[in-house]
């Protein structure tokens, strides 16, 4: 399964990413700086608060996790 996660360099979601791709899973590691990230999974490109960023990273996706905390 293709799973994108959101607030992979988080905590919570460092975990899960981790877990996922222990489980098998194909993970998707979005964040705004994917030239910085060198955490669980493929960094991809996207800000949650850009429509369009979220809707190109989604594609081929079969579900999703929002791990971010809210400002």
């Amino acid at each position: 399964m293709r799973v994108l996660v959101t607030g992979s360099r988080g905590k919570v979601g460092s975990a899960a990413a981790a877990a996922l791709i222990g489980a098998g899973h194909e993970v998707r590691a979005m964040t705004r700086r994917p030239e910085r990230y060198s955490g669980a999974g493929c960094p991809v490109a996207g800000d949650v608060g850009e429509e369009g960023s979220l809707r190109e990273v989604l594609v081929g996706c079969d579900v999703a996790f929002y791990l971010l905390h809210s400002l």
